[in-house]
């Protein structure tokens, strides 16, 4: 049985990373809504994908829900949480001050 990216990504598999790494573009939506929504977590591919998100996004909602996940999953490098600091969307920036005085 074939399964399409759609059946890989949300089961969480890697594998819906690198279908999608071939052509961006035609799964951009589909990615986004999945990091959205939170279908699977798979420890391999999953950073791949929300930075992905983070980085091809200028929509502020879906930058939000996408840098709290990886605030919860303690996926902000330093330079990441300097950047996110300057944010445009205020809440974004409050999230990031309140998890450097959390660690």
């Amino acid at each position: 049985m074939k399964y399409d990216f759609e059946h890989y990504l949300q089961a969480g598999h890697g594998r819906a990373y690198m279908i999608a790494k071939a052509d961006p573009e035609r799964y951009r939506e589909k990615i986004m809504d999945a990091c959205r929504k939170d279908y699977a977590y798979d420890m391999q591919s999953e950073g791949s994908l929300l930075t992905w998100a983070y980085e091809s996004t200028l929509c502020s909602w879906c930058r939000k829900n996408i840098v709290e996940k990886m605030i919860n999953r303690g996926m902000l490098t330093d330079e990441l949480k300097e950047e996110l600091r300057w944010d445009a969307n205020l809440d974004i920036s409050k999230m990031v001050d309140d998890d450097r005085e959390e660690e």
